[in-house]
């Protein structure tokens, strides 16, 4: 049969691989010796590998993450709490402040921007050139 870079692999199979992947993991093998040993390729056992850990990191991080929301949330409402009651707001709004940038921070809303960088290359001198530049540095230096 041939290739079908399109054909989406079987969901139980990938599943088999993640957990066949991660066990062996555990015990020490390298991601090479993962791929001989299971007879797939060194680029695919990383990936199943990728998603077994995540599966297994992901629901922890998002349960702290809800937990850390809504003391957030608890934060932000005994501010504007205290604001509401007459509380000198030069005192409250810098804490408040600091409490929203933790929230944006937390859910990745402040996360940098990906920059283009170019750069230009310039052809080697000539040596004969770079000879004379060496010998007028030689000649001011000394």
């Amino acid at each position: 049969m041939a290739y079908n870079p399109a054909a989406k692999p079987n969901p139980a199979k990938v599943a088999d691989e993640q957990a066949a992947v991660l066990d062996l993991r555990r015990k020490g093998y390298t991601i090479r010796q993962i791929a001989t040993q299971l007879g797939l390729a060194k680029s695919t056992v990383q990936n199943r590998l990728d998603a077994a850990i995540a599966e297994l990191v992901e629901p922890a991080a998002r349960e702290v993450r809800l937990l850390e929301l809504e003391r957030l949330d608890a934060w932000q409402a005994r501010l504007e709490n205290q604001l509401d009651t007459g509380d000198d707001p030069a005192k409250v709004v810098p804490v408040a402040l600091r409490v929203q940038e933790r929230r944006a921070k937390l859910l990745g809303l402040d996360a940098p921007e990906r920059a283009e960088v170019t750069q230009t290359v310039l052809p080697a001198a000539d040596p004969a050139v770079e000879q004379l530049l060496a010998q007028a540095r030689e000649a001011t230096d000394g």
